[in-house]
């Protein structure tokens, strides 16, 4: 993905989320449940969170089918322990003024997703 405030100003409704990685593309998927399992043995905790993406990205129909898709296939194994937690992200779509580019947030978007996570953690 290009980088750059000036991208992220951009409608990128064109753009298409695949639905593969899973199947061997990825190591993440391929070694998943694998981490779960060695951090469960230890007792340590695990939080998954569902990171925002620019408000541009909000009208892409494909993007989120792709982030349910990936987030139902991430739950299936955080069901399977106890200490693993997948932690639903109520600002998915935060303002542009909010990211670097469309992958990493400044650090007013870092204030959004700490303020989130920190009541979320204060929870468990």
């Amino acid at each position: 993905m290009p980088r750059g405030y000036g991208h992220i100003q951009e409608k990128i409704s064109t753009v298409n989320y695949t639905k593969t990685l899973h199947n061997g593309y990825s190591v993440y998927f391929d070694y998943l449940e694998r981490f779960f399992e060695l951090t469960n043995r230890y007792d340590t905790k695990i939080f998954i969170y569902d990171f925002p993406w620019p408000e541009a990205y909000s009208d892409n129909s494909n993007l989120k089918e792709a982030i349910i898709f990936y987030n139902d296939l991430i739950k299936k194994v955080v069901d399977k322990f106890p200490n693993v937690y997948f932690l639903e992200n109520n600002n998915l779509f935060l303002s542009h003024e909010n990211f670097i580019d469309p992958l990493h947030v400044n650090n007013l978007g870092a204030e959004i997703i700490s303020r989130q996570l920190s009541y979320e953690l204060n929870k468990r």
